[in-house]
């Protein structure tokens, strides 16, 4: 979480709005570190405004292992933004895409949107 957390706080910094895919590579990425889920708690407290404004959507992969109990999250609820929890990073970019990027919205246009939903892909995956 502190790794994506710093690439997160960068995003929301811009102040614009954006999706993100993260991929956790094994059931080790998902466990916090001893008093590790205090700060996560606290900068998710501390970011709530921002996520709302320019978090538009978040996709996670994450492996076999954690999957049924990651599944039954409700990422809409959590992080206010589209979302969902994926087996493979195709079906998370491809429902970020299908959620988020769409040909007719006036914030992530077809240029914008496909350029910005790229670079995140580059960048995380």
């Amino acid at each position: 979480m502190r790794r994506f957390g710093g690439a997160l706080t960068i995003w929301l910094e811009r102040a614009a709005p954006f999706a993100a895919p993260r991929v956790f590579a094994d059931a080790e990425a998902l466990r916090h570190t001893e008093n590790g889920a205090f700060p996560a708690n606290q900068w998710m407290e501390n970011n709530a405004g921002r996520m709302c404004h320019s978090l538009m959507g978040l996709a996670s992969v994450v492996p076999p292992s954690a999957h049924e109990k990651m599944a039954r999250m409700n990422v809409e609820k959590a992080v206010g933004a589209k979302g969902g929890i994926f087996l493979d990073r195709h079906d998370a970019l491809a429902s970020l895409a299908e959620q988020v990027f769409t040909l007719g919205d006036p914030v992530f246009g077809p240029v914008f949107g496909e350029a910005l939903f790229c670079d995140l892909a580059v960048r995380i995956l």
